[in-house]
């Protein structure tokens, strides 16, 4: 099933690698349906990628959203929190 939101399922056992544009809106669905497997979020290091994307702009640094199998993202959290406060869509 794809998720409507997203436009892709993020829960599959098959590994898909492909680029997407992640909305403010996407980013916070991100955070509230598939962020259940990470540590607790640390808003100071949210308020400093928030500041950067401000500041410069969102940085092309290579670093990737992934989602394990069972849907969960396992990096990036708070980059899609970032994104969301600076109201920012990425690729």
């Amino acid at each position: 099933m794809i998720d409507e939101v997203l436009g892709f399922n993020p829960k599959q056992k098959e590994y898909e690698v492909f680029m997407k544009e992640i909305t403010p809106e996407m980013a916070r669905y991100i955070l509230d349906k598939y962020n259940n497997d990470n540590r607790k979020m640390k808003k100071a290091q949210v308020n400093n990628i928030t500041d950067s994307i401000i500041r410069d702009g969102w940085l092309q640094d290579g670093g990737a959203l992934t989602f394990n199998i069972e849907g969960n993202i396992t990096e990036f959290q708070h980059r899609l929190a970032a994104i969301a406060i600076a109201d920012v869509t990425i690729t």
